[in-house]
């Protein structure tokens, strides 16, 4: 995304900004980290307190006019530039029946220039079981209050692609021996805003 000239971020499903978040990865870049916790949001400002350019807020992935209303996306997105929305480990707390295509869709069509997207969702081939991951996934799926829904191989490449998202990279994330992971696939794309018809 950087090299292609976007500097500024939407992070949906942030947590805590600490090392090597959007902010000290993309250099100038202005970023929004959004998540629903308060605690985490609260926490997060404290971090962020002394980065003029980054801020985080507390809102529903799902209702991206909130998102973009919020004073904090109006002081630092600018609609009228390319932008890049993260959204790394945060689908998979969407319940079904809900899919990514409303939410992206939302943020897309509220830019006039491209809109590039990265993002991640659990698969459930193979399944998904929390007794044989290594012990700091295990212990991260336990900890989470917030149910997770693996899905189907080919999910997240289908949603985004209904969402009007051209393809530019898409894979899995390879499991590492030392630490098995939950299966995930992978979707780096670029979409422009849909005039409504």
């Amino acid at each position: 995304m950087l090299g292609n000239g976007v500097d500024q971020f939407i992070d949906l499903g942030s947590g805590l900004p600490t090392a090597d978040h959007v902010h000290h990865v993309a250099g100038d870049a202005r970023v929004v980290y959004v998540d629903m916790d308060s605690e985490t949001v609260e926490d997060a400002g404290m971090i962020l307190h002394s980065v003029p350019d980054a801020a985080a807020i507390r809102a529903d992935i799902q209702q991206p006019g909130e998102i973009l209303a919020h004073t904090e996306t109006r002081r630092l997105i600018d609609t009228g530039r390319p932008v890049g929305i993260l959204a790394i480990g945060i689908l998979d707390f969407l319940p079904p029946p809900r899919t990514a295509i409303a939410p992206l869709t939302g943020l897309r069509n509220a830019f006039e220039r491209d809109v590039y997207v990265a993002a991640t969702l659990l698969t459930d081939q193979p399944p998904l079981d929390p007794d044989q991951l290594g012990l700091a996934a295990a212990l991260l799926l336990r900890a989470i209050a917030t149910p997770i829904t693996a899905r189907p191989p080919g999910t997240l490449r289908a949603w985004l692609g209904e969402s009007g998202f051209q393809e530019a990279e898409y894979g899995s994330i390879p499991e590492r021996q030392e630490e098995p992971l939950p299966a995930a696939e992978t979707f780096i794309g670029r979409g422009g805003a849909i005039p409504p018809g």
